[in-house]
């Protein structure tokens, strides 16, 4: 089950989204550099914040309109938010400016609640402190 929630709202998610940077982060930091002396300096630490999770919907992985209206209504608030991801929580925030897009599945001029739309959502894990 995927879900986010500010606390207030929760919004349920398609299970098929796909989490697509989910293995491109290390909580490792390095940096090298080389001493007058020509000798490797390097100095590493643990990230205490900051992953990006950014969230995709699929070729069939669609929400509806409705969905898409509470999502940028979660987007236009600067709240910190619960991302329930198959049973792991992170405390996240979007990503700006480019957090939230959401584009129509077939166009039409006057689309209902229940019209599908595919969507990214970027996110980045933050601290609570």
């Amino acid at each position: 089950m995927i879900s986010l929630t500010d606390g207030t709202t929760t919004i349920e998610l398609p299970g098929d989204i796909q989490w697509v940077n989910e293995f491109d982060w290390s909580d490792i930091e390095q940096q090298q550099e080389y001493s007058i002396a020509g000798n490797l300096i390097v100095q590493q630490g643990v990230k205490l914040a900051g992953r990006p999770i950014n969230l995709q919907s699929g070729q069939g992985s669609w929400v509806m309109r409705s969905v898409v209206l509470q999502l940028q209504a979660l987007y236009n608030s600067a709240a910190n938010l619960t991302l329930s991801f198959w049973g792991t929580d992170y405390t996240v925030a979007f990503k700006r400016p480019d957090g939230f897009s959401a584009k129509e599945v077939t166009r039409l001029a006057n689309p209902g609640s229940e019209h599908n739309y595919t969507i990214n959502l970027a996110f980045i894990e933050v601290t609570t402190e």
